[in-house]
């Protein structure tokens, strides 16, 4: 049978109050004060510690710019994969792009990207074993094709970022602003 403890009547201490007192051990492992728990010595209770608006936050990679990182890399990547239907594939790029940015200022400035890589990297990509590069296409060329890519993204990125508003909301905004 487990031993029975007795209340001495007095408010247990707490960690912290013994790292302020300096009586802890320094941890072998991480050579940081290690403050050893007993049976008597419980946890400390919020009320007590002086910790009340402290959060823990998990340790992880946070992007800044998210929206705008995730929405160009959709938008390229769509755009590779249906590059052989010269005006769709920069719409629907653009359009599932400007949904994940759900702002203009990042479904623009992806849309910017996407304009540029996706040309580039077909142009490298066309380019390395074949000398007749202006025949992309045949009778669209590849700088035709590479107007209507960009003017499909960035149509596309426009629509998107409309799209990705419910209609109730776009409904609340034009009540606000008297529209």
């Amino acid at each position: 049978m487990s031993e029975r403890i007795e209340d001495e009547g007095s408010k247990p201490r707490t960690r912290r109050e013994a790292l302020e007192e300096h009586e802890y051990g320094h941890s072998p492992v991480l050579g940081g004060p290690e403050v050893h728990s007993t049976r008597h010595e419980p946890l400390p209770d919020v009320e007590h510690s002086g910790y009340h608006d402290v959060q823990i936050q998990e340790d992880r990679i946070e992007f800044e710019h998210r929206d705008f990182a995730i929405a160009a890399f959709t938008m390229v990547l769509v755009s590779l994969i249906t590059f052989y239907i010269p005006l769709f594939n920069g719409l629907l790029g653009g359009v599932i792009g400007g949904f994940f940015a759900r702002r203009y200022g990042p479904a623009l400035g992806a849309a910017a990207v996407a304009s540029v890589m996706v040309p580039a990297l077909l142009a490298f990509f066309y380019g390395w074993d074949t000398p007749d590069f202006l025949r992309f296409f045949s009778g669209l060329g590849y700088w035709g094709w590479a107007a209507l890519h960009v003017f499909g993204v960035f149509v596309g990125a426009v629509s998107g970022v409309f799209g990705s508003h419910p209609v109730r909301v776009r409904q609340r905004q034009g009540e606000a602003t008297g529209g």
